[in-house]
């Protein structure tokens, strides 16, 4: 221990029968800093001489506040915490048969916003522990984790001390100084740092709705436990009731200070993702009516495919320098009117106007009395009028959200004294072990290090820089810092179709930066029973500024597609199917190309892509007809789709020109900041589309004739535990004087019982080309996920993070007429699988159903 700290005080947080009580908060009021007890109850505060106050919480039991003298030593403390005692008083209430919880909440809920806004700036210094362990492993991983080094039960164990600042509107900014890990070449962890930089204030509190949103009487139901007082200020303690249990609501306890209608603690849990996560909160008065969160406790537990994990962490914030806003910081009193008599309002005087809040003058009278509807209505006003301004940049962009993150440089080498000094939480006797066995494998590796870097008469050994053999394995050379070299592995591009029978393909990348990305692909592809070599060569040309994004992109060679070139089925499953199955659903076409494309952003509104290309089309026939099983009466079909309109889909070599553009719109953006970089958040706006292709008859030998036209809108809306995702599509030839199929409008069909959903307008049953038309058409696709449907009334399922999925897709042509298809889906089985059930219908009359399985939604998979 540094002599710079060599007093202070530390001891035990115990119950009165001895028991220990692990991550007790503790306060120094003098200081504005908190910490917390460890595992074992042992407390260790370093204070230089002086008197202080220090209070002692722990949710569930009685505060108890003790004033120390520290001189030259520490002292030794023994802190019994007794169970706190709660008052049950008789309350009479307006509102008929309502728990008197209701009218705490209204106005806790009405003051939330006073309450998020009331701290101008902060800082503060934040200590994160985090431990993890696998409890179980499954049987088909043990082996390969034992090798990794990863073992059942073995405690992982992170630290960080970090300084805090936080700037209203959102801005915050968190410097690392220290980070240690009890593994070697390892600090990396999952951080509750998302729950330290949130509020329960705001309506949403890490994608789960806050019991102090406005929407709250949605999600909860509220009862009054009980009170006590705490200083002479009596708090509640309410018990918060989710009316739906599962993913994106909380459950537990919060207590709520009487009058000030802030937070004083909270105890709640919730799910992500099938994950349990259970926390508590401690607040403490840092300045005046500001309340702000001292210590923080986390335990996180779940399962994904047999692994079963727990984690633990604590977080202790100190030092604490707060500015309150001017604006608001002035005592209100609160008036539930739906119980309580309203005060009569008051007109606005110009001078208070002025100020920039809002037309009620009780808020500027202090004590004065307001009702929820009155405060409400001047704090979004605040909003409206300073606060919106506020999140703009200098060019008027919205800035939702921005952080900072900075790792000083030294921040992995801090020694064992600097943490033994500014740890403000203990470590257990497991941790400490924890630590002195990475000491101890430090130095193995250390001696084995140097084993394999020293050749036996003591000189170094020659260090590989390049391995030949990621030429087939797959892996990356780094040329230099600008440069780097890439082999996709050779397993990747092993396939089979009926065209080529066994065909390979290998593809390497070369990446270079500055002041332009660079990145050149070959590609090569050759076909056994064909007996055929492919090959092509892609150049792109990116260079990103704050206002303007450019990619330039030139390919051409000679290659082999899918009809339709968005590759509705995979390679990969295509030879899965034929192999497995005899069927061959993938039909493709040979082409020699040259293309040119951009992309290229006017803002973040408005992007563009253009693009022009000459093809030479070849048909290609089936040479190889191998599957593993031969199914009776099944052959492959020939490698020509089967279309409504046409009775054959086969075509002549020919020559193609074409030319296009596309528009996309997307009408509100809004940003998010790291690091200084600025970056448009998703799926908060529709998305508008206008898609222009020409073919352009008798250039460079061209024969084809056409222009088509198409429009598009798609979208999502988002609610707690639901999610809407909508498409809609309409367009057509306007010229079809001269067509070969493969410029047909083609589908996104599926004839597999694999469907993966990383696209909104696929089609669960539709043949791949059955309607692939030469006209018009329109499609629309809607997915509605709910948070209850069926099963999922069952509120453990919706703790495990299952959804149900209603969905209809539509498609209408003027010369094919219109296919519908109906399903529901179960979505997050063991949070990576989906599984459906679909009908499908031809002109309005039962066609065909059948089942579905892939991966869920939430992960793109092509």
């Amino acid at each position: 221990m540094s002599t710079a700290w060599a007093q202070g005080v530390s001891g035990y947080v115990r119950t009165p029968e001895q028991e220990v009580l692990p991550f007790a908060t503790i306060y120094v009021q003098e200081l504005a800093t908190g910490t917390t007890s460890n595992a074992n109850g042992y407390f260790e505060i370093k204070l230089t001489p002086g008197t202080y106050h220090l209070v002692f919480h722990y949710l569930g039991y009685a505060k108890h506040e003790q004033t120390v003298t520290v001189g030259q030593d520490f002292q030794s403390l023994e802190v019994v915490l007794k169970p706190q005692a709660m008052l049950l008083q008789e309350y009479t209430h307006k509102a008929r048969g309502e728990n008197p919880a209701y009218t705490i909440m209204r106005k806790a809920i009405a003051k939330a916003g006073y309450h998020r806004l009331l701290v101008q700036q902060y800082q503060a210094r934040v200590y994160i522990k985090g431990s993890g362990k696998l409890t179980g492993i499954p049987f088909y991983a043990k082996s390969m984790m034992k090798k990794e080094g990863v073992e059942e039960n073995k405690v992982y164990l992170v630290e960080s001390i970090s300084d805090l600042s936080f700037e209203q509107p959102n801005t915050y900014k968190e410097t690392v100084l220290s980070v240690q890990s009890n593994e070697i070449d390892s600090d990396q962890s999952v951080s509750p740092m998302q729950y330290v930089q949130s509020s329960f204030y705001e309506e949403k509190v890490v994608e789960a709705v806050s019991p102090l949103s406005p929407k709250a009487f949605s999600y909860y139901k509220f009862e009054l436990i009980g009170s006590f007082y705490d200083n002479g200020r009596e708090v509640n303690k309410i018990k918060v009731i989710p009316r739906n249990r599962g993913e994106g609501v909380f459950e537990g306890v919060i207590y709520i200070n009487e009058d000030l209608w802030n937070i004083h603690s909270l105890k709640l849990s919730t799910s992500q993702k099938g994950f349990k996560i259970n926390m508590d909160q401690i607040y403490a008065p840092v300045k005046e009516n500001a309340w702000m969160p001292v210590s923080y406790t986390f335990d996180v537990s779940g399962s994904i495919l047999g692994f079963d994990l727990e984690g633990a962490y604590v977080a202790a914030l100190s030092n604490y320098k707060v500015e309150l806003n001017p604006d608001l910081n002035i005592p209100l009193t609160v008036v539930d009117e739906k119980v309580e008599k309203a005060p009569p309002a008051l007109p606005g005087r110009k001078e208070e106007l002025d100020m920039g809040f809002l037309s009620d003058t009780t808020l500027f009278n202090a004590n004065s009395k307001v009702t929820r509807r009155q405060l409400r209505k001047s704090i979004r006003k605040y909003e409206k009028e300073v606060v919106a301004l506020e999140k703009q940049d200098t060019i008027g962009d919205v800035i939702e959200e921005n952080r900072t993150l900075i790792i000083d440089s030294l921040a992995r080498k801090k020694d064992a004294e600097f943490w033994a000094t500014m740890r403000p939480v203990p470590l257990s006797e497991v941790e400490q072990k924890s630590y002195q066995v990475k000491d101890s494998l430090i130095i193995q590796k250390a001696v084995a290090d140097t084993t394999k870097t020293t050749g036996k008469n003591g000189k170094p050994k020659r260090v590989r820089k390049y391995y030949p053999e990621r030429v087939v394995t797959g892996g990356t050379f780094n040329l230099n810092k600008k440069n780097s070299l890439s082999f996709e592995p050779f397993l990747k591009g092993l396939a089979y179709n009926t065209v080529e029978g066994f065909n390979g393909r290998m593809e390497m990348t070369y990446r270079h930066k500055d002041p332009w990305h660079t990145t050149i692909k070959p590609t090569i592809r050759y076909g056994i029973s064909s007996e055929e070599f492919y090959g092509t060569v892609l150049a792109s040309f990116q260079k990103n500024t704050l206002f303007l994004k450019r990619e330039w992109e030139v390919e051409a060679g000679r290659y082999i597609y899918q009809i339709n070139e968005e590759n509705p089925i995979p390679f990969w499953l295509n030879s899965f199917i034929s192999l497995v199955y005899e069927r061959n659903f993938a039909k493709v076409y040979e082409k020699d190309f040259v293309r040119g494309k951009l992309n290229y952003s006017f803002n973040d509104q408005w992007t563009g892509l253009f693009h022009a290309a000459w093809e030479e089309r070849n048909e290609l026939f089936n040479t190889n007809f191998y599957s593993l099983f031969d199914w009776e009466k099944r052959v492959y079909s020939p490698n020509r789709p089967l279309n409504d309109l046409l009775a054959n889909t086969g075509f002549a070599t020919n020559r193609a020109s074409k030319i296009g553009f596309q528009l996309a719109y997307e009408p509100i953006v809004r940003y998010k900041k790291y690091n200084g970089f600025k970056t448009k958040i998703e799926d908060i706006s529709p998305v508008i589309k206008m898609n222009y292709e020409k073919g352009i008859n008798s250039l460079l030998g061209s024969s084809i004739n056409y222009d088509f036209l198409e429009f598009s809108l798609e979208g999502k809306k988002r609610n707690v535990g639901r999610l809407l995702h909508y498409y809609a599509g309409i367009g057509g030839f306007l010229n079809n004087r001269n067509m070969s199929f493969v410029d047909y409008k083609h589908f996104y069909g599926n004839q597999t019982y694999l469907f993966f959903v990383n696209k909104i307008d696929k089609f669960r049953l539709l043949d791949y080309y059955r309607m692939s038309t030469n006209g018009y058409y329109a499609q629309v696709h809607v997915n509605q996920q709910f948070r209850r449907l069926v099963f999922t009334n069952v509120a453990a399922l919706r703790v495990m993070g299952i959804h149900e999925d209603l969905y209809l897709n539509h498609l209408h042509t003027n010369n094919n007429g219109y296919f519908s298809e109906v399903g529901y889906a179960i979505d997050g089985i063991w949070r990576l699988f989906r599984v459906e059930v679909t009908a499908g219908f031809r002109d309005g009359r039962y066609e065909t159903w059948g089942f579905r399985a892939g991966m869920t939604k939430s992960l793109e998979f092509n």
